[in-house]
This record gives structure tokens, C-alpha cells and sequence, in this order.
């Protein structure tokens, strides 16, 4: 999870806490946020680079050498947003600093490596009543010039079929301070925050998520003209990002500027109707709340805007098969399968060959 993207809802005042992953207030240098560690370079040398020659292969070990437990046994924590250094000492991390990890490592073997931000891809998540879009972070790295690889914390390892878009380090680095200055937010810090955030910014200064947290930090910090100029900025550059006009919405409300409102609000009601993961969202929604129509309704609506997402497909056919619609649920999963490749294709195959034994064994065809 990276580069959180926060709405301002209803501004809650958090308490503070200290846990895995949480800011420190010293800012470190770009060079010791990406920096590995000595004895760390050492082991990868002896393991990985003197133990093979070929590039494959030093990939593969370094995917074992990374994540298996009889190497850093590297773990997932969407708030590990950690340096290097203290992802290898913590055996944790996140999938910006997993990526930032196995990039530094690549580059080491002699492997071109480069980050990737999966733009359009939102998980949504809350903390008290602060409403939080992340993005998500992974690895390409190039082998022998011949193929090339996307390492993933969830998926590692499997072969890029579809469009990638490297980045710059300095955009690994701008979402790295981003995090750090949401985590601190989101403790209720807000002057550290705004150290972090404004490194941040002078890493990525196009990046309009960080624009727009730094709105939601105005208005914790009581600033809300500073807020209101972020919110707008954002909008004029990128009319279609829903949190910026959501927190628009929510400014407005607050304000008591009733017309201002509703002419926001028209605005992000038209872009959601058109947002894919924002059906996504409402369908999981509804089904988590037991309203397994609505799921369906909203599931097939992300699918119209976005065929080609699997996980749609996915959703779409785990809610089919909870109301016993199992004839659908096996079509839904079938095109979740089609649309994948690696592991991932492998676990769906495992599901559907699953659900076809249970519809041979209640006496119907798998085409039913």
C-alpha cells in the first residue's frame, strides 16, 4: 500500500500511538531511505550474485532471498512504511518499501530494476473517520534483456504481460515521504507531518495526491484557505479525483456555502457513476452488509466500466456463489481465471476445479 490518499470526512482527532511502521520525526536523506545495509550486501553477494552467473537465475534466488522464511522472510504490513534498513531489521514491510528492497537488491545482481505505481488501482480503507484510497507498488525487473519479471509482495514473481510504467526513484521516494506524513496525520502530528509532506511534494511535485493531503493536513492544522487553494488545485489539474472532490464537497458543507455544495457535489456524482473501483467499493460494501443484490448490481457495473479487471470478475462470481447461483458464479470465475496469468491464474484454477466437483456432485453440468 502507498501514497495514501486521504478525504477529509469528519475530521476526528486521533490518539497517539506508536507502532510498527509509525514516523519518526527525524526525516532521513533519500540516500538512507533506499541505503543497504553492509552486512546485508554481503549476504546477497555470497547467496545470489557468486552463487550463479545467470540472470534468471539470480533473479529467482533473489525472490527466495527476499521473501522465503530461510532468508529475510520479508512479511507484508500495509503500515510498514519503512527505510531499507529497518525493513531487513523489522522482517516487514509494505509493498512500496518491498519494492524500494527488491529494486536496490536487482540493481546489486546487475539486473536493470526499476519501481512501478499501479495507477487506478484504490484500496479503501478508514481509520476512525478519516477515509483512506492507496495505490499500490511493485518491481519490473528486466532479465538478460529478454523478458521481464513484476516482483509483487502478494504475487512475487510473475512474468509482465501487460503494460508496465516504470518510474523515477525520485517518485518511490516522493510516495515513501507521502506515507510518512499520512501515518504521522493520521497519529494526530501534524507538524512533523508537514515536514514529511513537504519533502514530499519537492520529490513529486505533479503527484496531486500529495496535493491533496496536503489540503486534508491544512485543514487539521485550521487552515482552511490553505485547504480550500490545495483542493482546488488538484481539481484543475485532474477534474476526476474523487477524494479531492470529496473533500471539496465535505470543505463546502462546513463552510455553510450551500451552493458551492451542490454544484461540487453534482461534480463527484458524476465522475463516481463512471468510477470502476468506486462500484467496486460499494458492491464489497453491500456484501459485506448482507445485501447481495445491490453487490451484484454495482459488481456488474464495475465489470461495464473496466472488463478486463479480475478482480471484478472475482467479486462478482464469490457473491453469485453465496446466493446459490452457482451457474453464474462459475462463468464469473472462469473470466477471472482467463484474465490472469501466473500464481494468480493458478488460484483461480484451483477455485474453479473446486467449484465444478461441487456442481458435478449436486447432480449439474459445469455449463449450467
Amino acid at each position: 500500500m502507498l501514497e495514501w490518499v486521504l478525504s477529509a470526512a469528519l475530521i476526528m482527532q486521533p490518539a497517539l500511538q506508536n507502532k510498527v511502521g509509525t514516523a519518526a520525526d527525524a526525516v532521513p536523506s533519500p540516500a538512507a531511505v533506499m541505503a543497504l545495509p553492509e552486512d546485508l550486501r554481503n549476504s546477497f553477494r555470497r547467496d545470489v550474485i557468486e552463487a550463479t552467473r545467470f540472470p534468471e537465475a539470480r533473479l529467482e534466488r533473489l525472490m527466495e532471498f527476499v521473501f522465503d522464511k530461510n532468508g529475510l522472510g520479508i512479511g507484508y504490513k500495509a503500515d510498514a512504511t519503512l527505510t531499507i534498513a529497518e525493513a531487513v531489521e523489522a522482517r516487514t514491510a509494505n509493498c512500496l518499501t518491498s519494492t524500494m528492497l527488491v529494486v536496490a537488491l536487482a540493481r546489486e545482481a546487475g539486473l536493470a530494476a526499476h519501481g512501478q505505481l499501479v495507477e487506478g488501482v484504490p484500496v479503501w480503507g478508514a481509520e476512525g473517520e478519516l477515509v483512506i484510497q492507496s495505490r499500490h507498488a511493485n518491481a519490473i525487473v528486466d532479465v538478460g534483456g529478454r523478458r521481464r519479471f513484476v516482483v509483487d509482495v502478494d504475487a512475487s514473481g510473475s512474468e509482465a504481460t501487460r503494460a508496465v510504467h516504470p518510474v523515477e526513484d525520485t517518485k518511490l521516494l516522493a510516495s515513501f515521504y507521502g506515507n510518512r506524513a499520512a501515518e504521522l496525520m493520521l497519529e494526530g502530528r501534524y507538524e512533523a507531518a508537514k515536514a514529511w509532506l513537504d519533502i514530499a511534494i519537492s520529490h513529486g511535485p505533479e503527484d496531486v495526491a500529495l496535493w491533496n493531503n496536503a489540503g486534508v493536513l491544512s485543514l487539521r492544522m485550521g487552515r482552511p484557505d490553505e485547504a480550500e487553494a490545495w483542493f482546488l488545485k488538484v481539481v484543475q489539474i485532474a477534474p476526476d479525483q474523487v477524494s479531492a472532490l470529496s473533500n471539496l464537497v465535505d470543505f463546502y458543507r462546513r463552510q455553510g456555502d450551500t451552493a458551492q455544495m451542490l454544484e461540487w457535489r453534482a461534480k463527484s456524482e458524476r465522475v463516481l457513476r463512471k468510477a470502476p473501483y468506486h462500484q467496486y467499493q460499494l458492491g464489497w460494501q453491500s456484501e459485506m452488509a448482507g445485501e447481495p443484490q445491490v453487490a451484484v448490481r454495482h459488481y456488474r457495473q464495475a465489470i461495464r466500466l473496466a472488463r478486463g479487471e479480475h478482480r471484478f470478475h472475482f467479486a462478482l462470481a464469490r457473491t453469485y456463489f453465496a446466493m446459490g447461483r452457482l451457474g453464474k458464479a462459475d462463468r464469473e470465475l472462469a473470466q477471472a481465471h482467463a484474465l490472469t496469468q501466473g500464481t494468480l491464474r493458478a488460484s483461480y484454477g484451483d477455485k474453479l476445479a473446486t467449484l465444478r466437483s461441487l456442481r458435478r456432485g449436486a447432480g449439474r453440468s459445469p455449463r449450467d
